[in-house]
């Protein structure tokens, strides 16, 4: 996979539109280049940018393809990131984004887009392969071959991480390995099997307690309340039966009093419903008076509705002719508003020609004065920059005049240090003399000079081997003190092992003395004994048993010599691991010592140790700044004596100002040329603008054309307006003077169909007097109240006759009751005995529940221990399932099968690690396990060591690596994780991350080459960092500046 541009708009710090080709120059033409720039510039956003358009999502938020709320720059309303890379299938087009609605900076989140395209050479543009979060999710691990976890492992890489990987001890080591190659699912396997077997054991155990708290019966305990259960059932039977007897005898005496009680709700209900018909009588003859109008009744109704028709019109006809008089008084008016405007209109018109001639002359004077400012402009512009070529003249004449003095100064200072340097010379020789001099010396002065840096070094050197054999000395008698400590440990060890054995010998004698005497006791004179079979047994007269408190006093001896015995074992313990830790140490120190030595041989061969030991640190410390200080004075002397070289003298200064003056006078008669022009232009423009004034009173033309067309415009909208204001207002009046007409006609109508109608109704009642309507119409009424009162009639009338049937009924069954009860039992002895039967029923009842009750739950108990015994069974396969794979791989933080799982993963970390070291140093360094070590349960084999093969594969351990060697294996520890993450998939493009600060020049140059060299391997690799020597040391550059406010520019150089 190779990433070939990078495109991102308003991320973190990264506001605006920013592109990085990667397939283009410059950044095409190198293997190496560095992204530099301050903390907090934005250098970690980039690889944010290409993990969003993958992945949608980024490390330091760790949130999905809807993130991106924060990482959104402030102040802005949308965001996104695109990558183009290249995989062995083709080309490929990732983008990611994310807006706010409608565009708007305070608008709400809206959810983000994810999408994936691919390049078709065929048509020349970019396919879909996937449009949703979903499907894009899944496509891009498909296409790069690579997840998220495995892409910021192989492409991303922490060098920082494993440069402290190669100096960690063991746990931290641990810590690390699991960080950097992502295997901590490892450990979360391990503690859930450890969790899941102590689940399984508490998952048994509360089976096992559930089942030791069930309480079953016995079978015979079962056959018992079977027989006692079908007794019960019996005996209920029968008092049902007997219940069963009795009950109707009751149920008749109970229907016979019923009967009385409805009688008596009867008889008050017929007095009520007699009562409410006689009181009601007035109504019945209202409701008969109604029903006998009821052939002219619509007639009457009619005649209502015509009298409050005719009502009505009569108050809208008032209406009407005071709306009509209030009208034609507003014609009037309107009238003379309209004649009023049509002589505004044709005023306005008779005066447009003149005004319309004064535009045309403003026009055109408008046009000449622009005329002329223009020229005036044009002078302005000539004199002004006169005026700063003048200014600027005289600003580079004083610098030369300083320039002059300044060059002066110098070479007195010059003179002054080459008579310090060489007092013995002519100093009044020309300077150029001097540079071969200085040049001889100067490097005469570098050989002294690291002749007595080595020196330096080689006291330096001697003093650490000297310092680390006193260390190898010391752990020497530490390790001789821990053997004689051990040795110590195992002799008491052995003594308390010897007292424990004799003390267990003496106590189980003594516990066999006592049991003999229950056979003592057993044994009966003249019969075989039941051990031996022996008939006399004289020993036994005169033996006694040990006390009990002997007993007790040497268990409790037994007691204390075994946790003496535990004592000792830690102890010996202990000792041992002292002892391995100080042979470690020794053995440690000692290689050092050696590695040392050789590095002593290699470099100061010539110098004993002894002879470096005897040399002044503070002599040669002032050699050193003597020589320092006189190379610091000749450098000092050639510089200036190179500058003085280069300028050519005062010569040249003087020569400069002669033609700068020159050009200063010329320019100052231009001037003086062009000031009567500019006064001239001034005094026509302000003519022009005086006769403007005048024409158009302070307006310019196309105000002052608008003007006459808003004019025109208004007075005849005003005319329009009057006109069709008066001619609407005569409609209306013709509108109204067509209603007040039909009106007239629909009161007449009225009048004559009330008289028609009056004069029906009274031939129907056969009474001509004027007041027979009005009488008719109070005693008719409305339908709804004469139905209602019709419903209500019929209903009373229909439960009179009811209730009296109800009532001749009882009387019938109350005879026939009265002749069957004649014959019964009195009822005070039947509800006795119904009494006692119940009782009897309800204790029957009990006791047959509380019998069926335990065999139901004897029977729930029996099914309850099926069932927990089948679970119990389960639960012990599981248990035991589960603690085969906890004694296998489980363990309380998860070290165990973690720490297998990364001894494999360091196994191959570091084979391909020594494939990337190998190339780096053309096969000098191998990286190799150290032999394994176990404690316990776990083991830790995790340590790492460095082969020579310069020095016969010698062994050497990291913590004595040099910074460069260090970073370099570090380095090949990190392209190993690259290669090994991303597996089937070729990584082109590599990203370092810091790791680089610690450096120093000679060593950065170095790294800087190595990785050069890697273009070879077709890879490129971009550096993160801050370091400002990178941007010396690499060429190309992703450059990320601080501009204030928290953003930043991108720049490629």
């Amino acid at each position: 996979m190779k990433i070939l541009v990078l495109r991102l708009r308003n991320l973190n710090s990264l506001r605006g539109d920013h592109e990085i080709r990667f397939d283009e120059s410059p950044l095409a033409d190198t293997g190496l280049f560095a992204i530099v720039g301050e903390t907090g510039a934005g250098k970690t956003t980039l690889l944010d940018a290409i993990t969003l358009a993958l992945y949608g999502q980024i490390d330091r938020e760790q949130e999905s393809v809807g993130g991106g709320g924060r990482i959104m720059s402030y102040g802005t309303a949308e965001c996104f990131a695109e990558l183009e890379f290249s995989t062995a299938q083709g080309r490929y087009l990732a983008h990611w984004e994310r807006n706010k609605a409608r565009g708007k900076v305070d608008g709400k989140l809206q959810a983000a887009k994810h999408w994936l395209s691919e390049w078709e050479e065929d048509t020349g543009a970019w396919k879909f392969l996937a449009e949703k979060i979903s499907e894009t999710k899944v496509v891009v691990p498909e296409i790069t071959g690579l997840d998220y976890g495995r892409f910021t492992r192989s492409v991303m890489l922490p060098q920082g991480a494993f440069a402290r990987f190669l100096l960690a001890d063991e746990n931290e080591r641990a810590d690390l390995l699991e960080q950097i190659t992502g295997t901590g699912i490892y450990r979360e396997i391990s503690i859930a099997a450890f969790e899941r077997h102590k689940l399984a054991v508490k998952d048994h155990e509360r089976i096992g307690e559930q089942l030791s708290n069930l309480s079953l019966l016995t079978e015979t305990q079962r056959e018992v309340l079977t027989d006692e259960l079908e007794v019960k059932r019996v005996e209920l039977a029968e008092i049902e039966s007997r219940l069963k007897e009795i009950s109707p005898s009751l149920k008749l005496y109970q229907r016979q009093r019923e009967i009385g009680q409805q009688k008596e709700q009867l008889t008050q209900r017929l007095n009520a419903l007699k009562a409410s018909k006689q009181a009601r009588q007035t109504e019945r003859e209202k409701l008969r008076r109604h029903e006998e109008l009821g052939p002219v009744a619509d007639q009457l109704r009619d005649h209502d509705k015509a009298l409050a028709q005719l009502d009505r019109r009569r108050l809208e006809l008032t209406e009407l002719n005071g709306r009509l008089e209030r009208l034609r008084k507003d014609e009037k008016q309107l009238s003379t508003a309209a004649e009023v405007a049509a002589t505004n209109l044709k005023d306005f018109e008779n005066k447009l020609p003149e005004r319309e001639a004064k535009v045309d002359e403003a026009v055109k004077l408008e046009a000449e004065l622009k005329s002329s400012e223009k020229e005036l402009g044009q002078l302005i512009l000539t004199q002004q920059q006169y005026q700063s070529e003048s200014k600027r003249i005289k600003t580079e004449l004083a610098a030369l005049d300083q320039q002059l003095a300044k060059v002066k100064t110098e070479q007195s200072e010059l003179r002054s240090l080459l008579a310090e340097l060489y007092p013995d010379r002519d100093h009044s020789d020309r300077l150029v003399s001097f540079s071969i001099v200085i040049t001889a010396d100067t490097a005469t002065l570098q050989s002294q000079k690291a002749n007595l840096e080595k020196r330096i070094r080689a006291r330096e050197f001697a003093k650490k081997i000297a310092d680390l054999k006193e260390a190898v000395d010391t752990a020497a008698n530490a390790l001789a003190t821990g053997e004689k400590e051990l040795i110590y440990r195992q002799k008491e060890q052995k003594k308390s092992e010897k007292t424990l054995k004799l003390q267990r010998e003496l106590l189980d004698q003594l516990r066999q003395n006592a049991s003999l005497a229950a056979l003592k006791d057993s044994v009966e004179p003249g019969e075989p004994c039941p051990v031996c079979g022996a008939l006399d047994h004289p020993a036994l007269e005169h033996w006694s048993p040990p006390s009990t408190e002997l007993l007790e006093a040497e268990t409790n001896k037994l007691a204390d010599t075994e946790a003496k015995l535990r004592e000792a074992q830690r102890g010996e313990q202990q000792a041992s691991i002292d002892l391995a830790a100080h042979r470690q140490k020794h053995y440690l120190q000692g290689l050092q010592l050696k590695e040392l030595r050789k590095e002593w041989a290699i470099e100061f061969s010539e110098i004993s140790e002894l002879e470096a030991l005897e040399w002044s640190e503070n002599e040669l410390s002032n050699e050193l700044e003597g020589q320092a200080l006189r190379e610091q004075k000749l450098k000092t002397a050639n510089d200036r004596l190179n500058q003085q070289l280069a300028r050519g003298g005062t010569d040249k200064i003087t020569e400069a100002k002669q033609k700068l003056t020159e050009r200063d006078e010329g320019l100052q008669q231009k001037q003086t040329d062009i000031s009567p022009k500019i006064e001239a232009v001034h005094t026509q423009i302000e003519q022009y603008s005086l006769r403007l004034t005048t024409l158009l009173k302070g307006l310019n033309v196309a105000e002052a054309r608008a003007g006459l067309k808003k004019r025109e415009k208004s007075c005849r909208d005003k005319a329009a307006l009057a006109h069709q204001q008066l001619v609407d207002h005569q409609t209306t009046i013709k509108t109204n003077e067509s209603s007040k007409k039909t009106l007239d006609e629909e009161i007449k109508y009225l009048n004559k169909e009330l008289a028609d109608l009056a004069e029906k109704i009274a031939a129907f009642l056969g009474d001509e007097r004027p007041t027979a309507v009005s009488s008719a119409k109070k005693e008719l009424l409305s339908i709804e109240m004469a139905t209602s009162l019709r419903r209500e009639f019929n209903s009373l009338d229909q439960e009179l006759h009811s209730k009296q049937q109800q009532y001749a009924k009882l009387i019938e069954e109350e005879e026939a009751a009265a002749v069957i009860v004649a014959d019964l039992p009195p009822e005070q002895s039947l509800r006795e005995q119904e009494s006692e039967l119940s009782e009897q029923r309800k204790a029957s009842y009990q006791t047959t529940g509380a019998l069926q009750q335990q065999l139901t739950t004897d029977e729930k108990n029996r099914q309850a221990a099926g069932n927990l015994t089948t679970s119990l069974i389960t639960a012990e396969q599981e248990r035991r399932r589960w603690a085969a794979l906890d004694e296998l791989i489980g363990s309380a933080k998860g070290d165990r099968f973690s720490r297998f799982a990364q001894s494999l993963t360091l196994d191959r970390l570091v084979a391909a690690a020594n494939e990337q070291l190998a190339d780096l140093l053309d096969g000098r360094y191998r990286i190799d396990r150290k032999p394994s070590v176990y404690r316990g349960r776990n083991p830790l084999h995790l340590g790492l060591e460095i082969i020579d093969t310069y020095q016969a594969d010698n062994r050497r351990d990291t913590q004595t690596l040099s910074g460069g060697e260090s970073f370099l294996v570090s380095l090949s520890l990190a392209l190993g994780l690259s290669d090994l993450a991303g597996g089937s998939t070729r990584i082109q493009s590599l990203f370092i991350d810091e790791g680089f600060g610690s450096l120093d020049e000679s060593l950065l140059d170095a790294v800087i080459d190595t990785l050069s060299s890697l273009q070879a391997q077709g890879k490129t690799i971009g550096l993160i960092s801050h370091v400002k020597e990178l941007r010396e040391r690499v060429h190309h550059k992703i450059l990320i500046e601080k501009q204030g406010d928290g953003f930043s520019r991108l720049n490629v150089i």
